[in-house]
């Protein structure tokens, strides 16, 4: 974890870096990069794309980066990568910033991201990639809200439980190395076709009055496989 001392060097190595860019740098949306330390932004001129950084924040200055700094409404992407100091995305944290996608890899302090930290990209957000965090609690909830999401990754986590999912719009839900141990109620998610769930050898898998027209060998050998150790079971009525 960087000292105080030590992030305050990087503060003038990354203002001394930015001092020696381009004049045509100066078009940039980002704010000024003393206002949003240690989150950073990057402006792609090419893609005219903005993104935002903050693998080296707490959750408070992620809060206080995106609530008291001016940046563009609506972002590309946010990254949180070998973070060790945020615990979680608090309701508001990204003020009335959206994003088309989130990436949070290897934060290990993360245990929780409320609703309200998501929903201002209720309308943009595509994709959104979570590994390797002691995750325990996700805003399952508010996927009915998020309009544009189609691909969802979240592995390597703390979650037990995954409730009753509800989406119009995902097609990819990847779930491998967590700890979910019950699958609750009926889910609604008709257009999901790529479905990756780490399975026990006594799990109980109920595909009941689903849409499924083919039972392929490559879609249900492997679950067979894995139900055929123990006292798993397979239902598809």
């Amino acid at each position: 974890m960087p000292s105080v001392m030590e992030r305050k060097i990087l503060l003038s190595l990354f203002s001394l870096f930015l001092s020696s860019l381009p004049s045509s740098s100066a078009q940039s949306p980002c704010p000024n990069p003393e206002d949003i330390y240690p989150c950073t932004c990057q402006y792609n001129e090419g893609s005219q794309q903005t993104s935002a950084d903050c693998s080296l924040a707490t959750t408070n200055e992620i809060y206080s980066a995106f609530n008291e700094a001016s940046w563009p409404s609506e972002l590309s992407s946010f990254g949180m990568r070998e973070n060790d100091l945020a615990t979680e995305l608090s309701d508001g944290i990204f003020g009335d910033v959206s994003f088309e996608y989130i990436d949070i890899f290897q934060s290990r302090e993360l245990n929780d991201i409320r609703p309200l930290a998501l929903l201002p990209s209720s309308d943009r957000l595509f994709g959104a990639s979570i590994a390797q965090c002691p995750l325990e609690n996700f805003p399952w909830s508010i996927l009915p809200d998020m309009v544009a999401l189609k691909r969802l990754s979240i592995s390597d986590t703390k979650l037990t439980t995954l409730p009753a999912l509800e989406s119009s719009t995902i097609d990819y839900l990847f779930l491998w190395h967590n700890e979910i141990s019950t699958i609750e109620g009926v889910w609604d998610v008709p257009n999901l076709y790529s479905l990756d769930l780490g399975l026990a050898p006594n799990t109980a898998v109920l595909l009941d009055d689903n849409s499924i027209t083919e039972l392929t060998e490559a879609a249900f050998r492997p679950i067979l496989q894995v139900l055929s150790s123990g006292d798993g079971s397979l239902s598809l009525q």
